[in-house]
């Protein structure tokens, strides 16, 4: 049953590729979970993002059988779902829209659960698609905040950054980790150019007082096409 919900996402995220989505000047929120900010669109692979136009008794099945339960009361769950922007999509598979018609980009600790090749080629994306002029705001683990953990013999709560306590779903682990340095050349072999460090709730992108919710750890860095 796994592989064949698997193979259904996987040739739905291949048939956006091959007929994107025709919009222009949106502001794109990949990899996000249920962590949503309103006008955005919210791109995941998450089956959840399948059923959040479906009634509350299917949505009801997903919560209860789901980890949303732990943090959202059904409720709040259905809210989400219902009066937010929401596109399933394969992330691996690319950003299901045409070249240059994005202005913004974000993504919070979405890039450290993808292997490195895969990583690359959605920064590849994230270029693609974005204006010119455009930025994107990628927040994850910061590598450097994590080995001072290691130093200070916090070792338990360090490794919590790179293994899962329990398999869930292919996302679940942490596949690659960034500090400054290795983001900001990844993004310029991208071609990004004005790739800068910034802080939790400080940037030159809108909205950032709801989208960034992880300051704990984390690594903030924009980049301009």
């Amino acid at each position: 049953m796994k592989k064949m919900v698997s193979l259904i996402k996987n040739i739905i995220s291949s048939l956006r590729m091959k007929y994107k989505i025709k919009t222009r000047d949106i502001n794109v929120n990949l990899g996000c979970g249920l962590s949503v900010c309103k006008g955005w669109v919210n791109i995941d692979g998450s089956s959840i993002m399948l059923i959040a136009r479906l009634p509350r008794t299917i949505k009801h099945l997903f919560y209860e059988l789901g980890g949303a339960k732990n943090s959202f009361s059904f409720d709040e769950y259905c809210d989400i779902l219902e009066r937010n922007n929401f596109v399933f999509q394969n992330l691996k598979y690319g950003i299901p829209y045409n070249n240059e018609s994005v202005k913004y980009v974000y993504s919070s600790h979405f890039l450290e659960h993808l292997y490195l090749n895969d990583a690359r080629k959605l920064f590849a994306e994230i270029y693609r698609v974005l204006k010119p002029g455009g930025a994107a705001r990628i927040v994850v683990p910061d590598l450097d905040h994590i080995i001072s953990l290691f130093n200070e013999g916090k070792t338990v709560e360090a490794l919590k950054y790179f293994y899962g306590e329990d398999k869930v779903d292919e996302f679940t682990s942490h596949k690659y980790n960034y500090n400054f340095i290795v983001l900001k050349n990844e993004l310029a072999s991208a071609g990004f150019r004005f790739v800068n460090k910034c802080t939790f709730k400080n940037g030159s992108l809108p909205d950032l007082e709801y989208l960034d919710t992880r300051q704990k750890g984390s690594l903030f860095v924009e980049a301009v096409k």
